[in-house]
Protein backbone atom coordinates (compact mmCIF):
# COMPACT_ATOMS: atom_id res chain seq x y z
CA UNK A 1 0.00 0.00 0.00
CA UNK A 2 3.02 2.88 0.80
CA UNK A 3 4.20 1.51 -2.77
CA UNK A 4 1.22 2.09 -4.38
CA UNK A 5 0.93 6.06 -2.66
CA UNK A 6 4.52 6.98 -3.12
CA UNK A 7 4.08 5.52 -7.06
CA UNK A 8 0.37 8.11 -7.51
CA UNK A 9 1.85 10.68 -5.52
CA UNK A 10 5.14 9.88 -8.10
CA UNK A 11 2.74 9.78 -11.37
CA UNK A 12 0.45 13.22 -10.39
CA UNK A 13 4.04 15.19 -9.71
CA UNK A 14 4.52 13.80 -12.63
CA UNK A 15 1.46 14.78 -14.38
CA UNK A 16 2.05 18.14 -13.01
CA UNK A 17 5.48 18.66 -14.75
CA UNK A 18 4.16 17.59 -18.05
CA UNK A 19 0.90 19.78 -17.84
CA UNK A 20 3.20 22.64 -16.67
CA UNK A 21 5.81 22.08 -19.37
CA UNK A 22 2.69 22.28 -21.95
CA UNK A 23 1.55 24.88 -20.87
CA UNK A 24 4.72 26.89 -21.27
CA UNK A 25 4.99 25.73 -24.88
CA UNK A 26 1.45 26.81 -25.42
CA UNK A 27 1.78 30.05 -24.10
CA UNK A 28 4.92 30.70 -26.09
CA UNK A 29 3.52 29.18 -29.50
CA UNK A 30 0.34 31.37 -28.56
CA UNK A 31 2.82 34.54 -28.03
CA UNK A 32 4.64 33.64 -31.21
CA UNK A 33 1.65 33.59 -33.69
CA UNK A 34 0.01 36.55 -32.21
CA UNK A 35 3.13 38.18 -33.47
CA UNK A 36 3.46 36.70 -36.57
CA UNK A 37 -0.56 37.93 -37.13
CA UNK A 38 0.08 41.23 -35.86
CA UNK A 39 3.03 41.52 -38.74
CA UNK A 40 0.44 40.05 -41.43
CA UNK A 41 -1.84 42.84 -40.19
CA UNK A 42 0.46 45.40 -40.90
CA UNK A 43 1.84 44.30 -44.01
CA UNK A 44 -1.82 43.42 -45.58
CA UNK A 45 -2.56 47.74 -43.79
CA UNK A 46 0.39 48.74 -45.48
CA UNK A 47 -0.86 46.78 -48.76
CA UNK A 48 -4.28 48.32 -48.60
CA UNK A 49 -2.83 51.37 -48.51
CA UNK A 50 -0.45 51.06 -51.58
CA UNK A 51 -3.35 49.27 -53.70
CA UNK A 52 -5.55 52.60 -52.59
CA UNK A 53 -2.26 55.26 -54.03
CA UNK A 54 -2.54 52.82 -57.06
CA UNK A 55 -5.96 53.30 -57.71
CA UNK A 56 -6.40 56.60 -57.02
CA UNK A 57 -3.25 57.51 -59.29
CA UNK A 58 -4.80 54.95 -62.23
CA UNK A 59 -8.09 56.67 -62.34
CA UNK A 60 -6.38 60.49 -62.06
CA UNK A 61 -4.04 59.00 -65.44
CA UNK A 62 -7.50 57.64 -67.38
CA UNK A 63 -9.11 60.75 -66.51
CA UNK A 64 -6.31 62.68 -68.15
CA UNK A 65 -5.99 60.08 -71.18
CA UNK A 66 -9.68 60.15 -72.07
CA UNK A 67 -9.61 64.28 -71.55
CA UNK A 68 -6.33 63.74 -73.70
CA UNK A 69 -7.82 61.66 -76.43
CA UNK A 70 -10.63 64.07 -76.66
CA UNK A 71 -8.47 66.96 -77.19
CA UNK A 72 -6.67 64.85 -80.37
CA UNK A 73 -10.30 63.71 -81.89
CA UNK A 74 -11.30 67.59 -81.91
CA UNK A 75 -8.26 68.45 -83.46
CA UNK A 76 -8.24 65.31 -86.43
CA UNK A 77 -11.78 66.48 -86.84
CA UNK A 78 -10.59 70.51 -87.13
CA UNK A 79 -7.86 69.25 -89.76
CA UNK A 80 -10.43 66.77 -91.56
CA UNK A 81 -12.60 69.79 -91.80
CA UNK A 82 -9.54 71.84 -92.71
CA UNK A 83 -8.69 69.38 -96.17
CA UNK A 84 -11.94 69.19 -96.90
CA UNK A 85 -12.48 72.62 -96.43
CA UNK A 86 -9.06 73.11 -99.01
CA UNK A 87 -10.06 69.93 -101.43
CA UNK A 88 -13.80 71.76 -102.03
CA UNK A 89 -12.11 74.87 -102.69
CA UNK A 90 -9.40 73.28 -105.00
CA UNK A 91 -12.10 71.99 -107.11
Amino acid sequence: MFKKLISEQFIQKLAGQIVSSIEVSLKKYQTNTEQRIDEVLEHVQALRIEVKSLDQRLTSKEIRDKSEYGHVQYKISSLQNEITDKNKKAS
